[in-house]
């Protein structure tokens, strides 16, 4: 078998792959694009077949030259940096809808929308790195386990540069996680262990309220990404004053927050979230707000041990990137809410999930995606279900 093909690449697929045939046999191939005729090096003969483009004959018209050497094929990341940053919205566009068709039987209006008229460069304020044998940072190539050393990283945001990532001897082979906070200084953890004097917390903000966020948690890492998807988060809910929400998969209450001050003194907002620390963070993130009750725990359990009310006005989910699977749909539509604010990382999860909710009665119009990951394949969604008619409560 043949270590090089030259293949007709067809479609993108979710993960960052694009699908090319070599005598009916499937190849999911990186660094191409729709339409290409392309020589791939094979890099996986498995059950699956894998390979990277090292020759493009016929280009996509929106094919540019690759901004960062360790882009490309080999590379360790912006494996999307090869096209255009429209062409890169229209390719997370077919992969949404590839997903909805294949796994949840549906088509749905999509858009893919920028957050910013920048280059898509320099817009990440968390970052992880590791460091090698001689401790310098870098990261590991694509699905293998070569250490590629950096000595820049142009998806970090500028406020990263006062840490000084490249230019340190790191203890061997340790976890280096970078962070930018919008609303504190920066700070670089070694294996989750924050620098000596350091609380271990950070603070961030979005939509005019701040967060305390436990520094090696979860926060999104666009730093335009809590302003947007927040804004998309409200504009979806609507008026809330005086219900009954449900924000589940909470974490520090980027969500919670917000949406106990629209629900009011006669509202009330329960935030579901399995991390001990996310939880004691939102606490002090909600101090002033006596109508948030935070449950701690797994989401579906939290649900069926009749901690929450049984009937919800609204619920918002954002889960992580295996979704909120079948257990959490069937508790939330067991609350016949009058809408569902699902925010999702994950195309085929997030496919998977509404093809449940389908089956429980509940539809969603459209997708509005946000492009929070540029030069990558990442995606962040947004997707408002309602009861079908004669459904609902």
């Amino acid at each position: 078998m043949p270590e090089q093909l030259v293949v007709r690449i067809e479609k993108p697929v979710h993960g960052g792959h694009a699908i090319a045939r070599h005598e009916g046999r499937v190849i999911f191939v990186r660094h191409g694009a729709p339409g290409e005729l392309v020589t791939v090096q094979l890099t996986e003969k498995k059950k699956i077949w894998r390979g990277d483009v090292i020759d493009v004959h016929e280009a996509h018209p929106q094919r540019i030259p690759v901004a960062w050497e360790h882009a490309g094929p080999g590379g360790v990341g912006a494996e999307l940096a090869h096209l255009s940053l429209p062409a890169q919205r229209e390719w997370k566009q077919e992969v949404i809808r590839d997903a909805l068709e294949r796994i949840a039987r549906q088509s749905l209006p999509i858009s893919v929308e920028p957050v910013d008229d920048g280059d898509g460069w320099g817009t990440r304020t968390r970052i992880e790195l590791t460091a090698d044998d001689q401790g310098r940072a870098g990261m590991f190539a694509h699905r293998s386990h070569i250490h590629v050393p950096l000595t820049t990283m142009p998806l970090a945001h500028r406020a990263l540069d006062e840490l000084e990532l490249f230019d340190t001897s790191w203890p061997a082979r340790a976890r280096i996680t970078a962070i930018a906070p919008s609303a504190d200084a920066p700070v670089a953890l070694i294996d989750g262990v924050p620098p000596p004097g350091h609380p271990g917390t950070v603070w961030e903000r979005a939509g005019g309220f701040e967060y305390l966020v436990d520094a090696g948690g979860f926060w999104q890492a666009h730093h335009r990404a809590p302003e947007t998807l927040l804004a998309a988060v409200q504009n979806a809910v609507g008026h809330v004053q005086g219900a009954t929400v449900l924000d589940l998969f909470s974490g520090t209450g980027l969500f919670t927050v917000p949406l106990a001050a629209a629900a009011g003194a006669s509202g009330r907002v329960h935030a579901v979230e399995g991390d001990r620390r996310a939880v004691a963070n939102a606490r002090i993130n909600a101090e002033g707000h006596s109508n948030i009750h935070l449950h701690r725990g797994d989401v579906e359990r939290v649900l069926a041990s009749g901690e929450i009310p049984e009937r919800a006005d609204v619920v918002v989910l954002d889960p992580p990137r295996v979704g909120a699977r079948k257990g959490v749909i069937a508790e939330v539509l067991a609350r016949k809410p009058e809408r569902i604010v699902y925010v999702s990382c994950d195309p085929a999860a997030l496919a998977r999930d509404l093809a449940f909710a389908s089956e429980g009665g509940y539809t969603a119009e459209r997708i509005d995606s946000y492009d929070l990951f540029p030069h990558t394949h990442h995606i962040e969604s947004l997707a408002v279900l309602r009861p079908q008619t004669g459904t609902g409560s």
